[in-house]
Protein backbone atom coordinates (compact mmCIF):
# COMPACT_ATOMS: atom_id res chain seq x y z
CA UNK A 1 0.00 0.00 0.00
CA UNK A 2 1.32 2.67 -1.01
CA UNK A 3 2.26 6.10 1.54
CA UNK A 4 0.58 9.07 2.15
CA UNK A 5 3.59 10.88 1.78
CA UNK A 6 4.78 9.16 -1.27
CA UNK A 7 1.14 9.77 -3.08
CA UNK A 8 0.95 13.28 -2.01
CA UNK A 9 4.94 13.27 -3.91
CA UNK A 10 3.65 11.44 -7.01
CA UNK A 11 0.23 13.82 -7.03
CA UNK A 12 2.61 17.08 -6.29
CA UNK A 13 4.90 15.62 -9.40
CA UNK A 14 1.69 15.35 -11.54
CA UNK A 15 0.33 18.64 -10.73
CA UNK A 16 3.49 20.43 -11.54
CA UNK A 17 3.76 18.45 -14.59
CA UNK A 18 0.69 19.36 -15.95
CA UNK A 19 1.24 23.43 -14.73
CA UNK A 20 4.45 23.03 -16.99
CA UNK A 21 2.56 21.72 -19.63
CA UNK A 22 -0.13 24.21 -19.89
CA UNK A 23 2.67 26.98 -19.03
CA UNK A 24 4.65 25.52 -22.34
CA UNK A 25 1.44 25.11 -24.85
CA UNK A 26 0.02 28.39 -23.44
CA UNK A 27 3.45 30.34 -24.26
CA UNK A 28 3.17 28.34 -27.77
CA UNK A 29 0.00 29.38 -28.39
CA UNK A 30 0.83 32.95 -28.19
CA UNK A 31 3.53 33.45 -29.89
CA UNK A 32 1.60 31.29 -32.78
CA UNK A 33 -1.26 33.00 -33.08
CA UNK A 34 -0.53 36.36 -31.74
CA UNK A 35 -0.38 39.17 -33.94
CA UNK A 36 1.36 42.19 -34.63
CA UNK A 37 -0.48 45.76 -34.12
CA UNK A 38 -1.90 46.55 -37.26
CA UNK A 39 -4.42 48.98 -38.84
CA UNK A 40 -6.69 48.23 -41.54
CA UNK A 41 -8.02 49.98 -44.98
CA UNK A 42 -10.47 49.05 -47.78
CA UNK A 43 -9.69 47.87 -51.40
CA UNK A 44 -13.18 48.00 -53.04
CA UNK A 45 -14.89 45.85 -50.16
CA UNK A 46 -11.86 43.93 -48.87
CA UNK A 47 -10.18 44.63 -46.14
CA UNK A 48 -6.77 44.46 -46.01
CA UNK A 49 -4.52 44.45 -42.62
CA UNK A 50 -1.63 45.29 -42.10
CA UNK A 51 1.26 46.22 -39.30
CA UNK A 52 3.48 48.88 -39.91
CA UNK A 53 6.98 49.78 -37.61
CA UNK A 54 10.34 51.58 -37.84
CA UNK A 55 11.42 54.49 -39.95
CA UNK A 56 13.46 54.60 -42.89
CA UNK A 57 12.78 53.97 -46.33
CA UNK A 58 9.49 51.86 -47.01
CA UNK A 59 10.01 47.66 -47.18
CA UNK A 60 6.87 46.19 -47.96
CA UNK A 61 6.96 42.31 -46.90
CA UNK A 62 4.86 39.53 -48.80
CA UNK A 63 4.32 36.66 -47.22
CA UNK A 64 3.79 33.08 -48.93
CA UNK A 65 0.74 30.65 -49.44
CA UNK A 66 -1.76 30.06 -46.11
CA UNK A 67 0.25 31.67 -43.82
CA UNK A 68 0.46 35.30 -42.54
CA UNK A 69 2.70 38.51 -42.29
CA UNK A 70 3.71 37.52 -39.12
CA UNK A 71 4.42 33.92 -39.50
CA UNK A 72 6.37 34.38 -42.62
CA UNK A 73 8.52 37.71 -41.27
CA UNK A 74 8.34 38.13 -37.68
CA UNK A 75 8.99 34.73 -36.34
CA UNK A 76 12.00 34.05 -38.93
CA UNK A 77 13.23 37.01 -37.68
CA UNK A 78 13.11 39.38 -40.88
CA UNK A 79 10.96 41.79 -40.14
CA UNK A 80 12.66 42.78 -36.59
CA UNK A 81 16.12 42.83 -38.31
CA UNK A 82 14.41 45.21 -40.89
CA UNK A 83 13.04 47.23 -38.56
CA UNK A 84 16.53 48.24 -37.09
CA UNK A 85 17.42 50.29 -40.57
CA UNK A 86 13.86 50.76 -42.25
CA UNK A 87 10.16 51.17 -42.02
CA UNK A 88 8.76 47.31 -42.42
CA UNK A 89 4.99 47.13 -43.52
CA UNK A 90 3.67 43.65 -43.59
CA UNK A 91 0.22 43.42 -44.88
CA UNK A 92 -1.49 40.19 -44.37
CA UNK A 93 -2.66 39.43 -48.19
CA UNK A 94 -6.09 38.99 -48.91
CA UNK A 95 -7.49 35.58 -48.36
CA UNK A 96 -5.38 35.09 -45.61
CA UNK A 97 -4.97 35.99 -41.85
CA UNK A 98 -7.15 39.10 -40.72
CA UNK A 99 -7.43 40.18 -44.06
CA UNK A 100 -10.89 40.05 -45.81
CA UNK A 101 -11.08 36.16 -47.22
CA UNK A 102 -13.75 36.80 -50.66
CA UNK A 103 -14.14 33.30 -51.86
CA UNK A 104 -14.58 34.21 -55.94
CA UNK A 105 -11.53 33.34 -58.00
CA UNK A 106 -11.73 36.72 -60.06
CA UNK A 107 -11.34 38.25 -56.45
CA UNK A 108 -7.70 37.36 -56.25
CA UNK A 109 -4.73 36.91 -59.37
CA UNK A 110 -3.48 40.47 -60.33
CA UNK A 111 -5.85 42.34 -57.61
CA UNK A 112 -3.16 40.77 -55.14
CA UNK A 113 -1.16 43.39 -56.87
CA UNK A 114 -3.62 46.20 -56.78
CA UNK A 115 -3.72 46.03 -52.69
CA UNK A 116 -0.01 46.63 -52.61
CA UNK A 117 -0.55 49.93 -54.46
CA UNK A 118 -3.47 50.90 -52.61
CA UNK A 119 -1.70 50.29 -49.29
CA UNK A 120 0.81 52.80 -50.49
CA UNK A 121 -1.30 55.46 -51.68
CA UNK A 122 -3.66 54.68 -48.60
CA UNK A 123 -0.08 55.29 -46.32
CA UNK A 124 1.11 58.38 -49.04
CA UNK A 125 3.90 55.92 -50.19
CA UNK A 126 5.42 57.64 -53.15
CA UNK A 127 8.13 54.44 -54.08
CA UNK A 128 8.97 51.57 -51.72
CA UNK A 129 11.48 48.40 -51.50
CA UNK A 130 8.75 45.32 -51.98
CA UNK A 131 10.47 41.57 -51.19
CA UNK A 132 7.99 38.70 -51.59
CA UNK A 133 8.22 34.90 -50.37
CA UNK A 134 6.70 32.22 -52.45
CA UNK A 135 3.52 33.53 -53.04
CA UNK A 136 4.45 36.94 -52.39
CA UNK A 137 7.35 37.09 -54.59
CA UNK A 138 4.77 36.35 -57.46
CA UNK A 139 3.07 39.16 -56.32
CA UNK A 140 5.54 41.44 -56.39
CA UNK A 141 7.59 40.28 -59.65
CA UNK A 142 3.40 41.42 -60.96
CA UNK A 143 3.92 44.59 -59.15
CA UNK A 144 7.15 44.97 -60.66
CA UNK A 145 5.87 44.51 -64.41
CA UNK A 146 2.91 46.71 -63.91
CA UNK A 147 4.10 49.23 -61.41
CA UNK A 148 7.65 50.05 -62.00
CA UNK A 149 6.89 53.66 -60.91
CA UNK A 150 6.18 52.52 -57.45
CA UNK A 151 9.06 50.38 -56.51
CA UNK A 152 12.26 50.91 -55.31
CA UNK A 153 13.91 47.51 -55.62
CA UNK A 154 11.61 43.69 -55.80
CA UNK A 155 13.08 40.86 -54.30
CA UNK A 156 11.65 37.66 -55.52
CA UNK A 157 12.43 34.92 -52.66
CA UNK A 158 11.48 31.33 -52.85
CA UNK A 159 10.16 31.94 -56.06
CA UNK A 160 10.54 33.06 -59.65
CA UNK A 161 8.91 33.19 -63.57
CA UNK A 162 7.46 29.85 -65.71
CA UNK A 163 6.81 31.18 -69.06
CA UNK A 164 2.66 30.60 -69.04
CA UNK A 165 2.60 29.64 -72.80
CA UNK A 166 5.14 26.54 -72.25
CA UNK A 167 3.13 23.05 -71.69
CA UNK A 168 5.09 23.52 -68.25
CA UNK A 169 3.79 26.50 -67.15
CA UNK A 170 -0.12 25.00 -67.95
CA UNK A 171 0.93 21.91 -66.06
CA UNK A 172 1.55 24.30 -63.14
CA UNK A 173 -2.05 26.33 -63.49
CA UNK A 174 -3.65 22.50 -63.27
CA UNK A 175 -1.16 21.37 -60.53
CA UNK A 176 -2.91 24.47 -58.76
CA UNK A 177 -6.01 23.73 -59.75
CA UNK A 178 -5.79 20.59 -58.22
CA UNK A 179 -4.93 21.42 -55.10
CA UNK A 180 -7.94 23.64 -54.87
CA UNK A 181 -9.91 20.60 -55.14
CA UNK A 182 -8.04 18.97 -52.59
CA UNK A 183 -8.59 21.68 -50.46
CA UNK A 184 -12.24 22.18 -50.63
CA UNK A 185 -12.63 18.43 -50.04
CA UNK A 186 -10.95 18.31 -46.86
CA UNK A 187 -8.10 16.05 -48.24
CA UNK A 188 -5.36 18.26 -47.87
CA UNK A 189 -4.38 19.45 -44.49
CA UNK A 190 -1.39 21.20 -45.10
CA UNK A 191 -1.00 22.70 -48.40
CA UNK A 192 2.15 24.17 -48.19
CA UNK A 193 3.56 20.86 -47.84
CA UNK A 194 1.57 19.51 -50.69
CA UNK A 195 2.79 21.90 -52.60
CA UNK A 196 6.42 22.32 -51.54
CA UNK A 197 7.00 19.47 -49.69
CA UNK A 198 7.22 19.20 -45.34
CA UNK A 199 11.18 18.24 -46.02
CA UNK A 200 11.16 17.38 -42.23
CA UNK A 201 14.46 16.98 -42.20
CA UNK A 202 15.35 20.36 -42.12
CA UNK A 203 12.65 22.44 -40.70
CA UNK A 204 11.88 22.16 -37.03
CA UNK A 205 9.18 20.34 -35.68
CA UNK A 206 7.85 23.90 -34.67
CA UNK A 207 7.63 25.67 -37.57
CA UNK A 208 5.77 22.16 -39.66
CA UNK A 209 3.62 22.59 -36.02
CA UNK A 210 2.71 26.28 -37.38
CA UNK A 211 2.12 26.07 -40.59
CA UNK A 212 -0.45 23.05 -40.02
CA UNK A 213 -1.72 25.40 -37.50
CA UNK A 214 -1.86 28.62 -39.15
CA UNK A 215 -3.38 26.54 -42.30
CA UNK A 216 -6.31 24.56 -39.80
CA UNK A 217 -7.42 27.57 -37.46
CA UNK A 218 -6.36 30.83 -39.53
CA UNK A 219 -6.97 29.74 -43.02
CA UNK A 220 -10.44 29.70 -44.75
CA UNK A 221 -10.23 26.88 -46.95
CA UNK A 222 -12.75 28.23 -49.51
CA UNK A 223 -10.56 31.75 -50.36
CA UNK A 224 -7.29 29.68 -50.50
CA UNK A 225 -9.07 27.22 -52.99
CA UNK A 226 -10.30 30.25 -55.19
CA UNK A 227 -6.66 31.78 -54.66
CA UNK A 228 -5.20 29.14 -56.30
CA UNK A 229 -7.57 28.91 -59.05
CA UNK A 230 -6.55 32.13 -59.87
CA UNK A 231 -2.82 32.22 -59.81
CA UNK A 232 -2.82 32.31 -63.64
CA UNK A 233 -3.65 35.88 -62.94
CA UNK A 234 -0.36 36.67 -61.75
CA UNK A 235 1.54 35.04 -64.96
CA UNK A 236 3.52 36.86 -66.81
CA UNK A 237 4.49 36.93 -70.59
CA UNK A 238 7.84 36.86 -71.02
CA UNK A 239 8.53 39.89 -72.76
CA UNK A 240 7.30 41.62 -69.92
CA UNK A 241 9.76 39.75 -67.54
CA UNK A 242 12.28 40.75 -69.23
CA UNK A 243 11.08 44.85 -69.86
CA UNK A 244 11.40 44.93 -65.91
CA UNK A 245 14.12 47.24 -64.79
CA UNK A 246 13.61 48.00 -60.93
CA UNK A 247 16.65 46.32 -59.19
CA UNK A 248 15.96 42.73 -58.33
CA UNK A 249 17.13 40.00 -55.51
CA UNK A 250 16.34 36.17 -56.29
CA UNK A 251 16.84 34.03 -53.85
CA UNK A 252 16.24 30.01 -53.73
CA UNK A 253 16.70 27.00 -52.19
CA UNK A 254 18.56 24.39 -54.64
CA UNK A 255 16.08 21.71 -53.08
CA UNK A 256 13.08 24.06 -53.58
CA UNK A 257 10.42 22.92 -56.35
CA UNK A 258 10.55 26.77 -57.32
CA UNK A 259 14.34 26.42 -57.83
CA UNK A 260 13.98 25.67 -61.79
CA UNK A 261 11.72 28.85 -61.75
CA UNK A 262 14.01 31.10 -59.70
CA UNK A 263 16.69 30.26 -62.54
CA UNK A 264 14.35 31.13 -65.35
CA UNK A 265 14.18 34.74 -63.86
CA UNK A 266 17.63 35.18 -63.91
CA UNK A 267 18.16 34.17 -67.14
CA UNK A 268 15.56 36.63 -68.36
CA UNK A 269 16.30 38.95 -65.98
CA UNK A 270 20.57 38.51 -66.62
CA UNK A 271 20.83 41.84 -64.56
CA UNK A 272 19.22 40.49 -61.41
CA UNK A 273 21.31 39.33 -58.25
CA UNK A 274 20.67 35.53 -58.20
CA UNK A 275 21.09 33.21 -54.73
CA UNK A 276 21.33 30.09 -54.26
CA UNK A 277 20.96 28.17 -51.22
CA UNK A 278 22.75 24.75 -51.36
CA UNK A 279 20.83 21.88 -49.69
CA UNK A 280 17.74 24.51 -48.70
CA UNK A 281 14.07 23.16 -49.13
CA UNK A 282 11.20 25.99 -49.27
CA UNK A 283 10.26 26.27 -45.73
CA UNK A 284 14.08 25.94 -44.65
CA UNK A 285 14.79 28.70 -47.35
CA UNK A 286 12.65 31.51 -45.23
CA UNK A 287 14.28 30.38 -41.71
CA UNK A 288 17.57 31.27 -43.22
CA UNK A 289 20.19 33.48 -41.91
CA UNK A 290 20.92 33.28 -45.65
CA UNK A 291 18.14 34.97 -46.57
CA UNK A 292 17.49 37.61 -44.42
CA UNK A 293 21.33 38.34 -44.93
CA UNK A 294 21.00 38.34 -48.38
CA UNK A 295 17.97 40.80 -48.46
CA UNK A 296 19.93 43.12 -45.71
CA UNK A 297 22.75 43.16 -48.04
CA UNK A 298 20.40 43.79 -51.31
CA UNK A 299 18.04 46.57 -49.89
CA UNK A 300 21.95 48.15 -48.82
CA UNK A 301 22.55 48.53 -52.23
CA UNK A 302 19.77 50.30 -53.52
CA UNK A 303 18.78 53.26 -51.49
CA UNK A 304 17.08 56.43 -52.44
CA UNK A 305 15.73 59.76 -50.50
CA UNK A 306 11.93 58.91 -50.48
Amino acid sequence: MMKPRTKRTIVGLLLAGLLLATSILSAAYMVLFHRSHGEYFENGSVPIFYSDSGSGEPVILLHGFAVNGDLNWRLTGVAPRLREEYRVIVPDLRGHGLSGKPEQPEAYGAEMAEDVIHLMDHLGIARAHVAGYSLGGYVALKLAALNPDRLLSVSVLGAGWQDPETERGEAIFTAFSDIANQLERGNSVNPVGTMFGDDSHQTTAWHRLQVRLATRFLGNKKALAAMLRSVRGLSLPRQDVAAIATPMLIVCGERDPNFTSAVNLHNVQTKSTFISLPEKSHPATAMSKELRNALVDFLGKHTDNV
